[in-house]
């Protein structure tokens, strides 16, 4: 039986920024087909920094953190996610 390697840490990051990148190509291939979806440079630049810092703030919490409540903070990290983008896309507290 093989013994499985340590995945080093550089490889998570460069996972998480593809992962990132393949989330990103679901509206630049929506505004091809339609007109209802309309990014910039900037939006694709803003969501994939939030999408990539909030996947980083989640494994810094998963794999460095020994709190009492890691399982709180790692709720708390999809959620302020939402909430980002949901004041970016509409503003919620305007």
């Amino acid at each position: 039986m093989d013994i499985p390697k340590p995945v080093s840490t550089r490889m998570i990051f460069v996972k998480l920024l593809i992962l990132t990148l393949s989330i990103l190509l679901i509206p630049l291939f929506a505004m091809f087909f339609s007109n209802d979806v309309s990014w910039s440079l900037t939006d694709f630049l803003v969501m994939g920094a939030l999408i990539y810092s909030s996947g980083c703030l989640y494994l810094w919490i998963q794999y460095k953190t020994v709190l009492r409540y890691k399982k709180l903070l790692l709720l708390f990290v999809p959620v302020l996610f939402i909430f980002l983008w949901v004041e970016l896309a509409v503003g919620i507290l305007h």
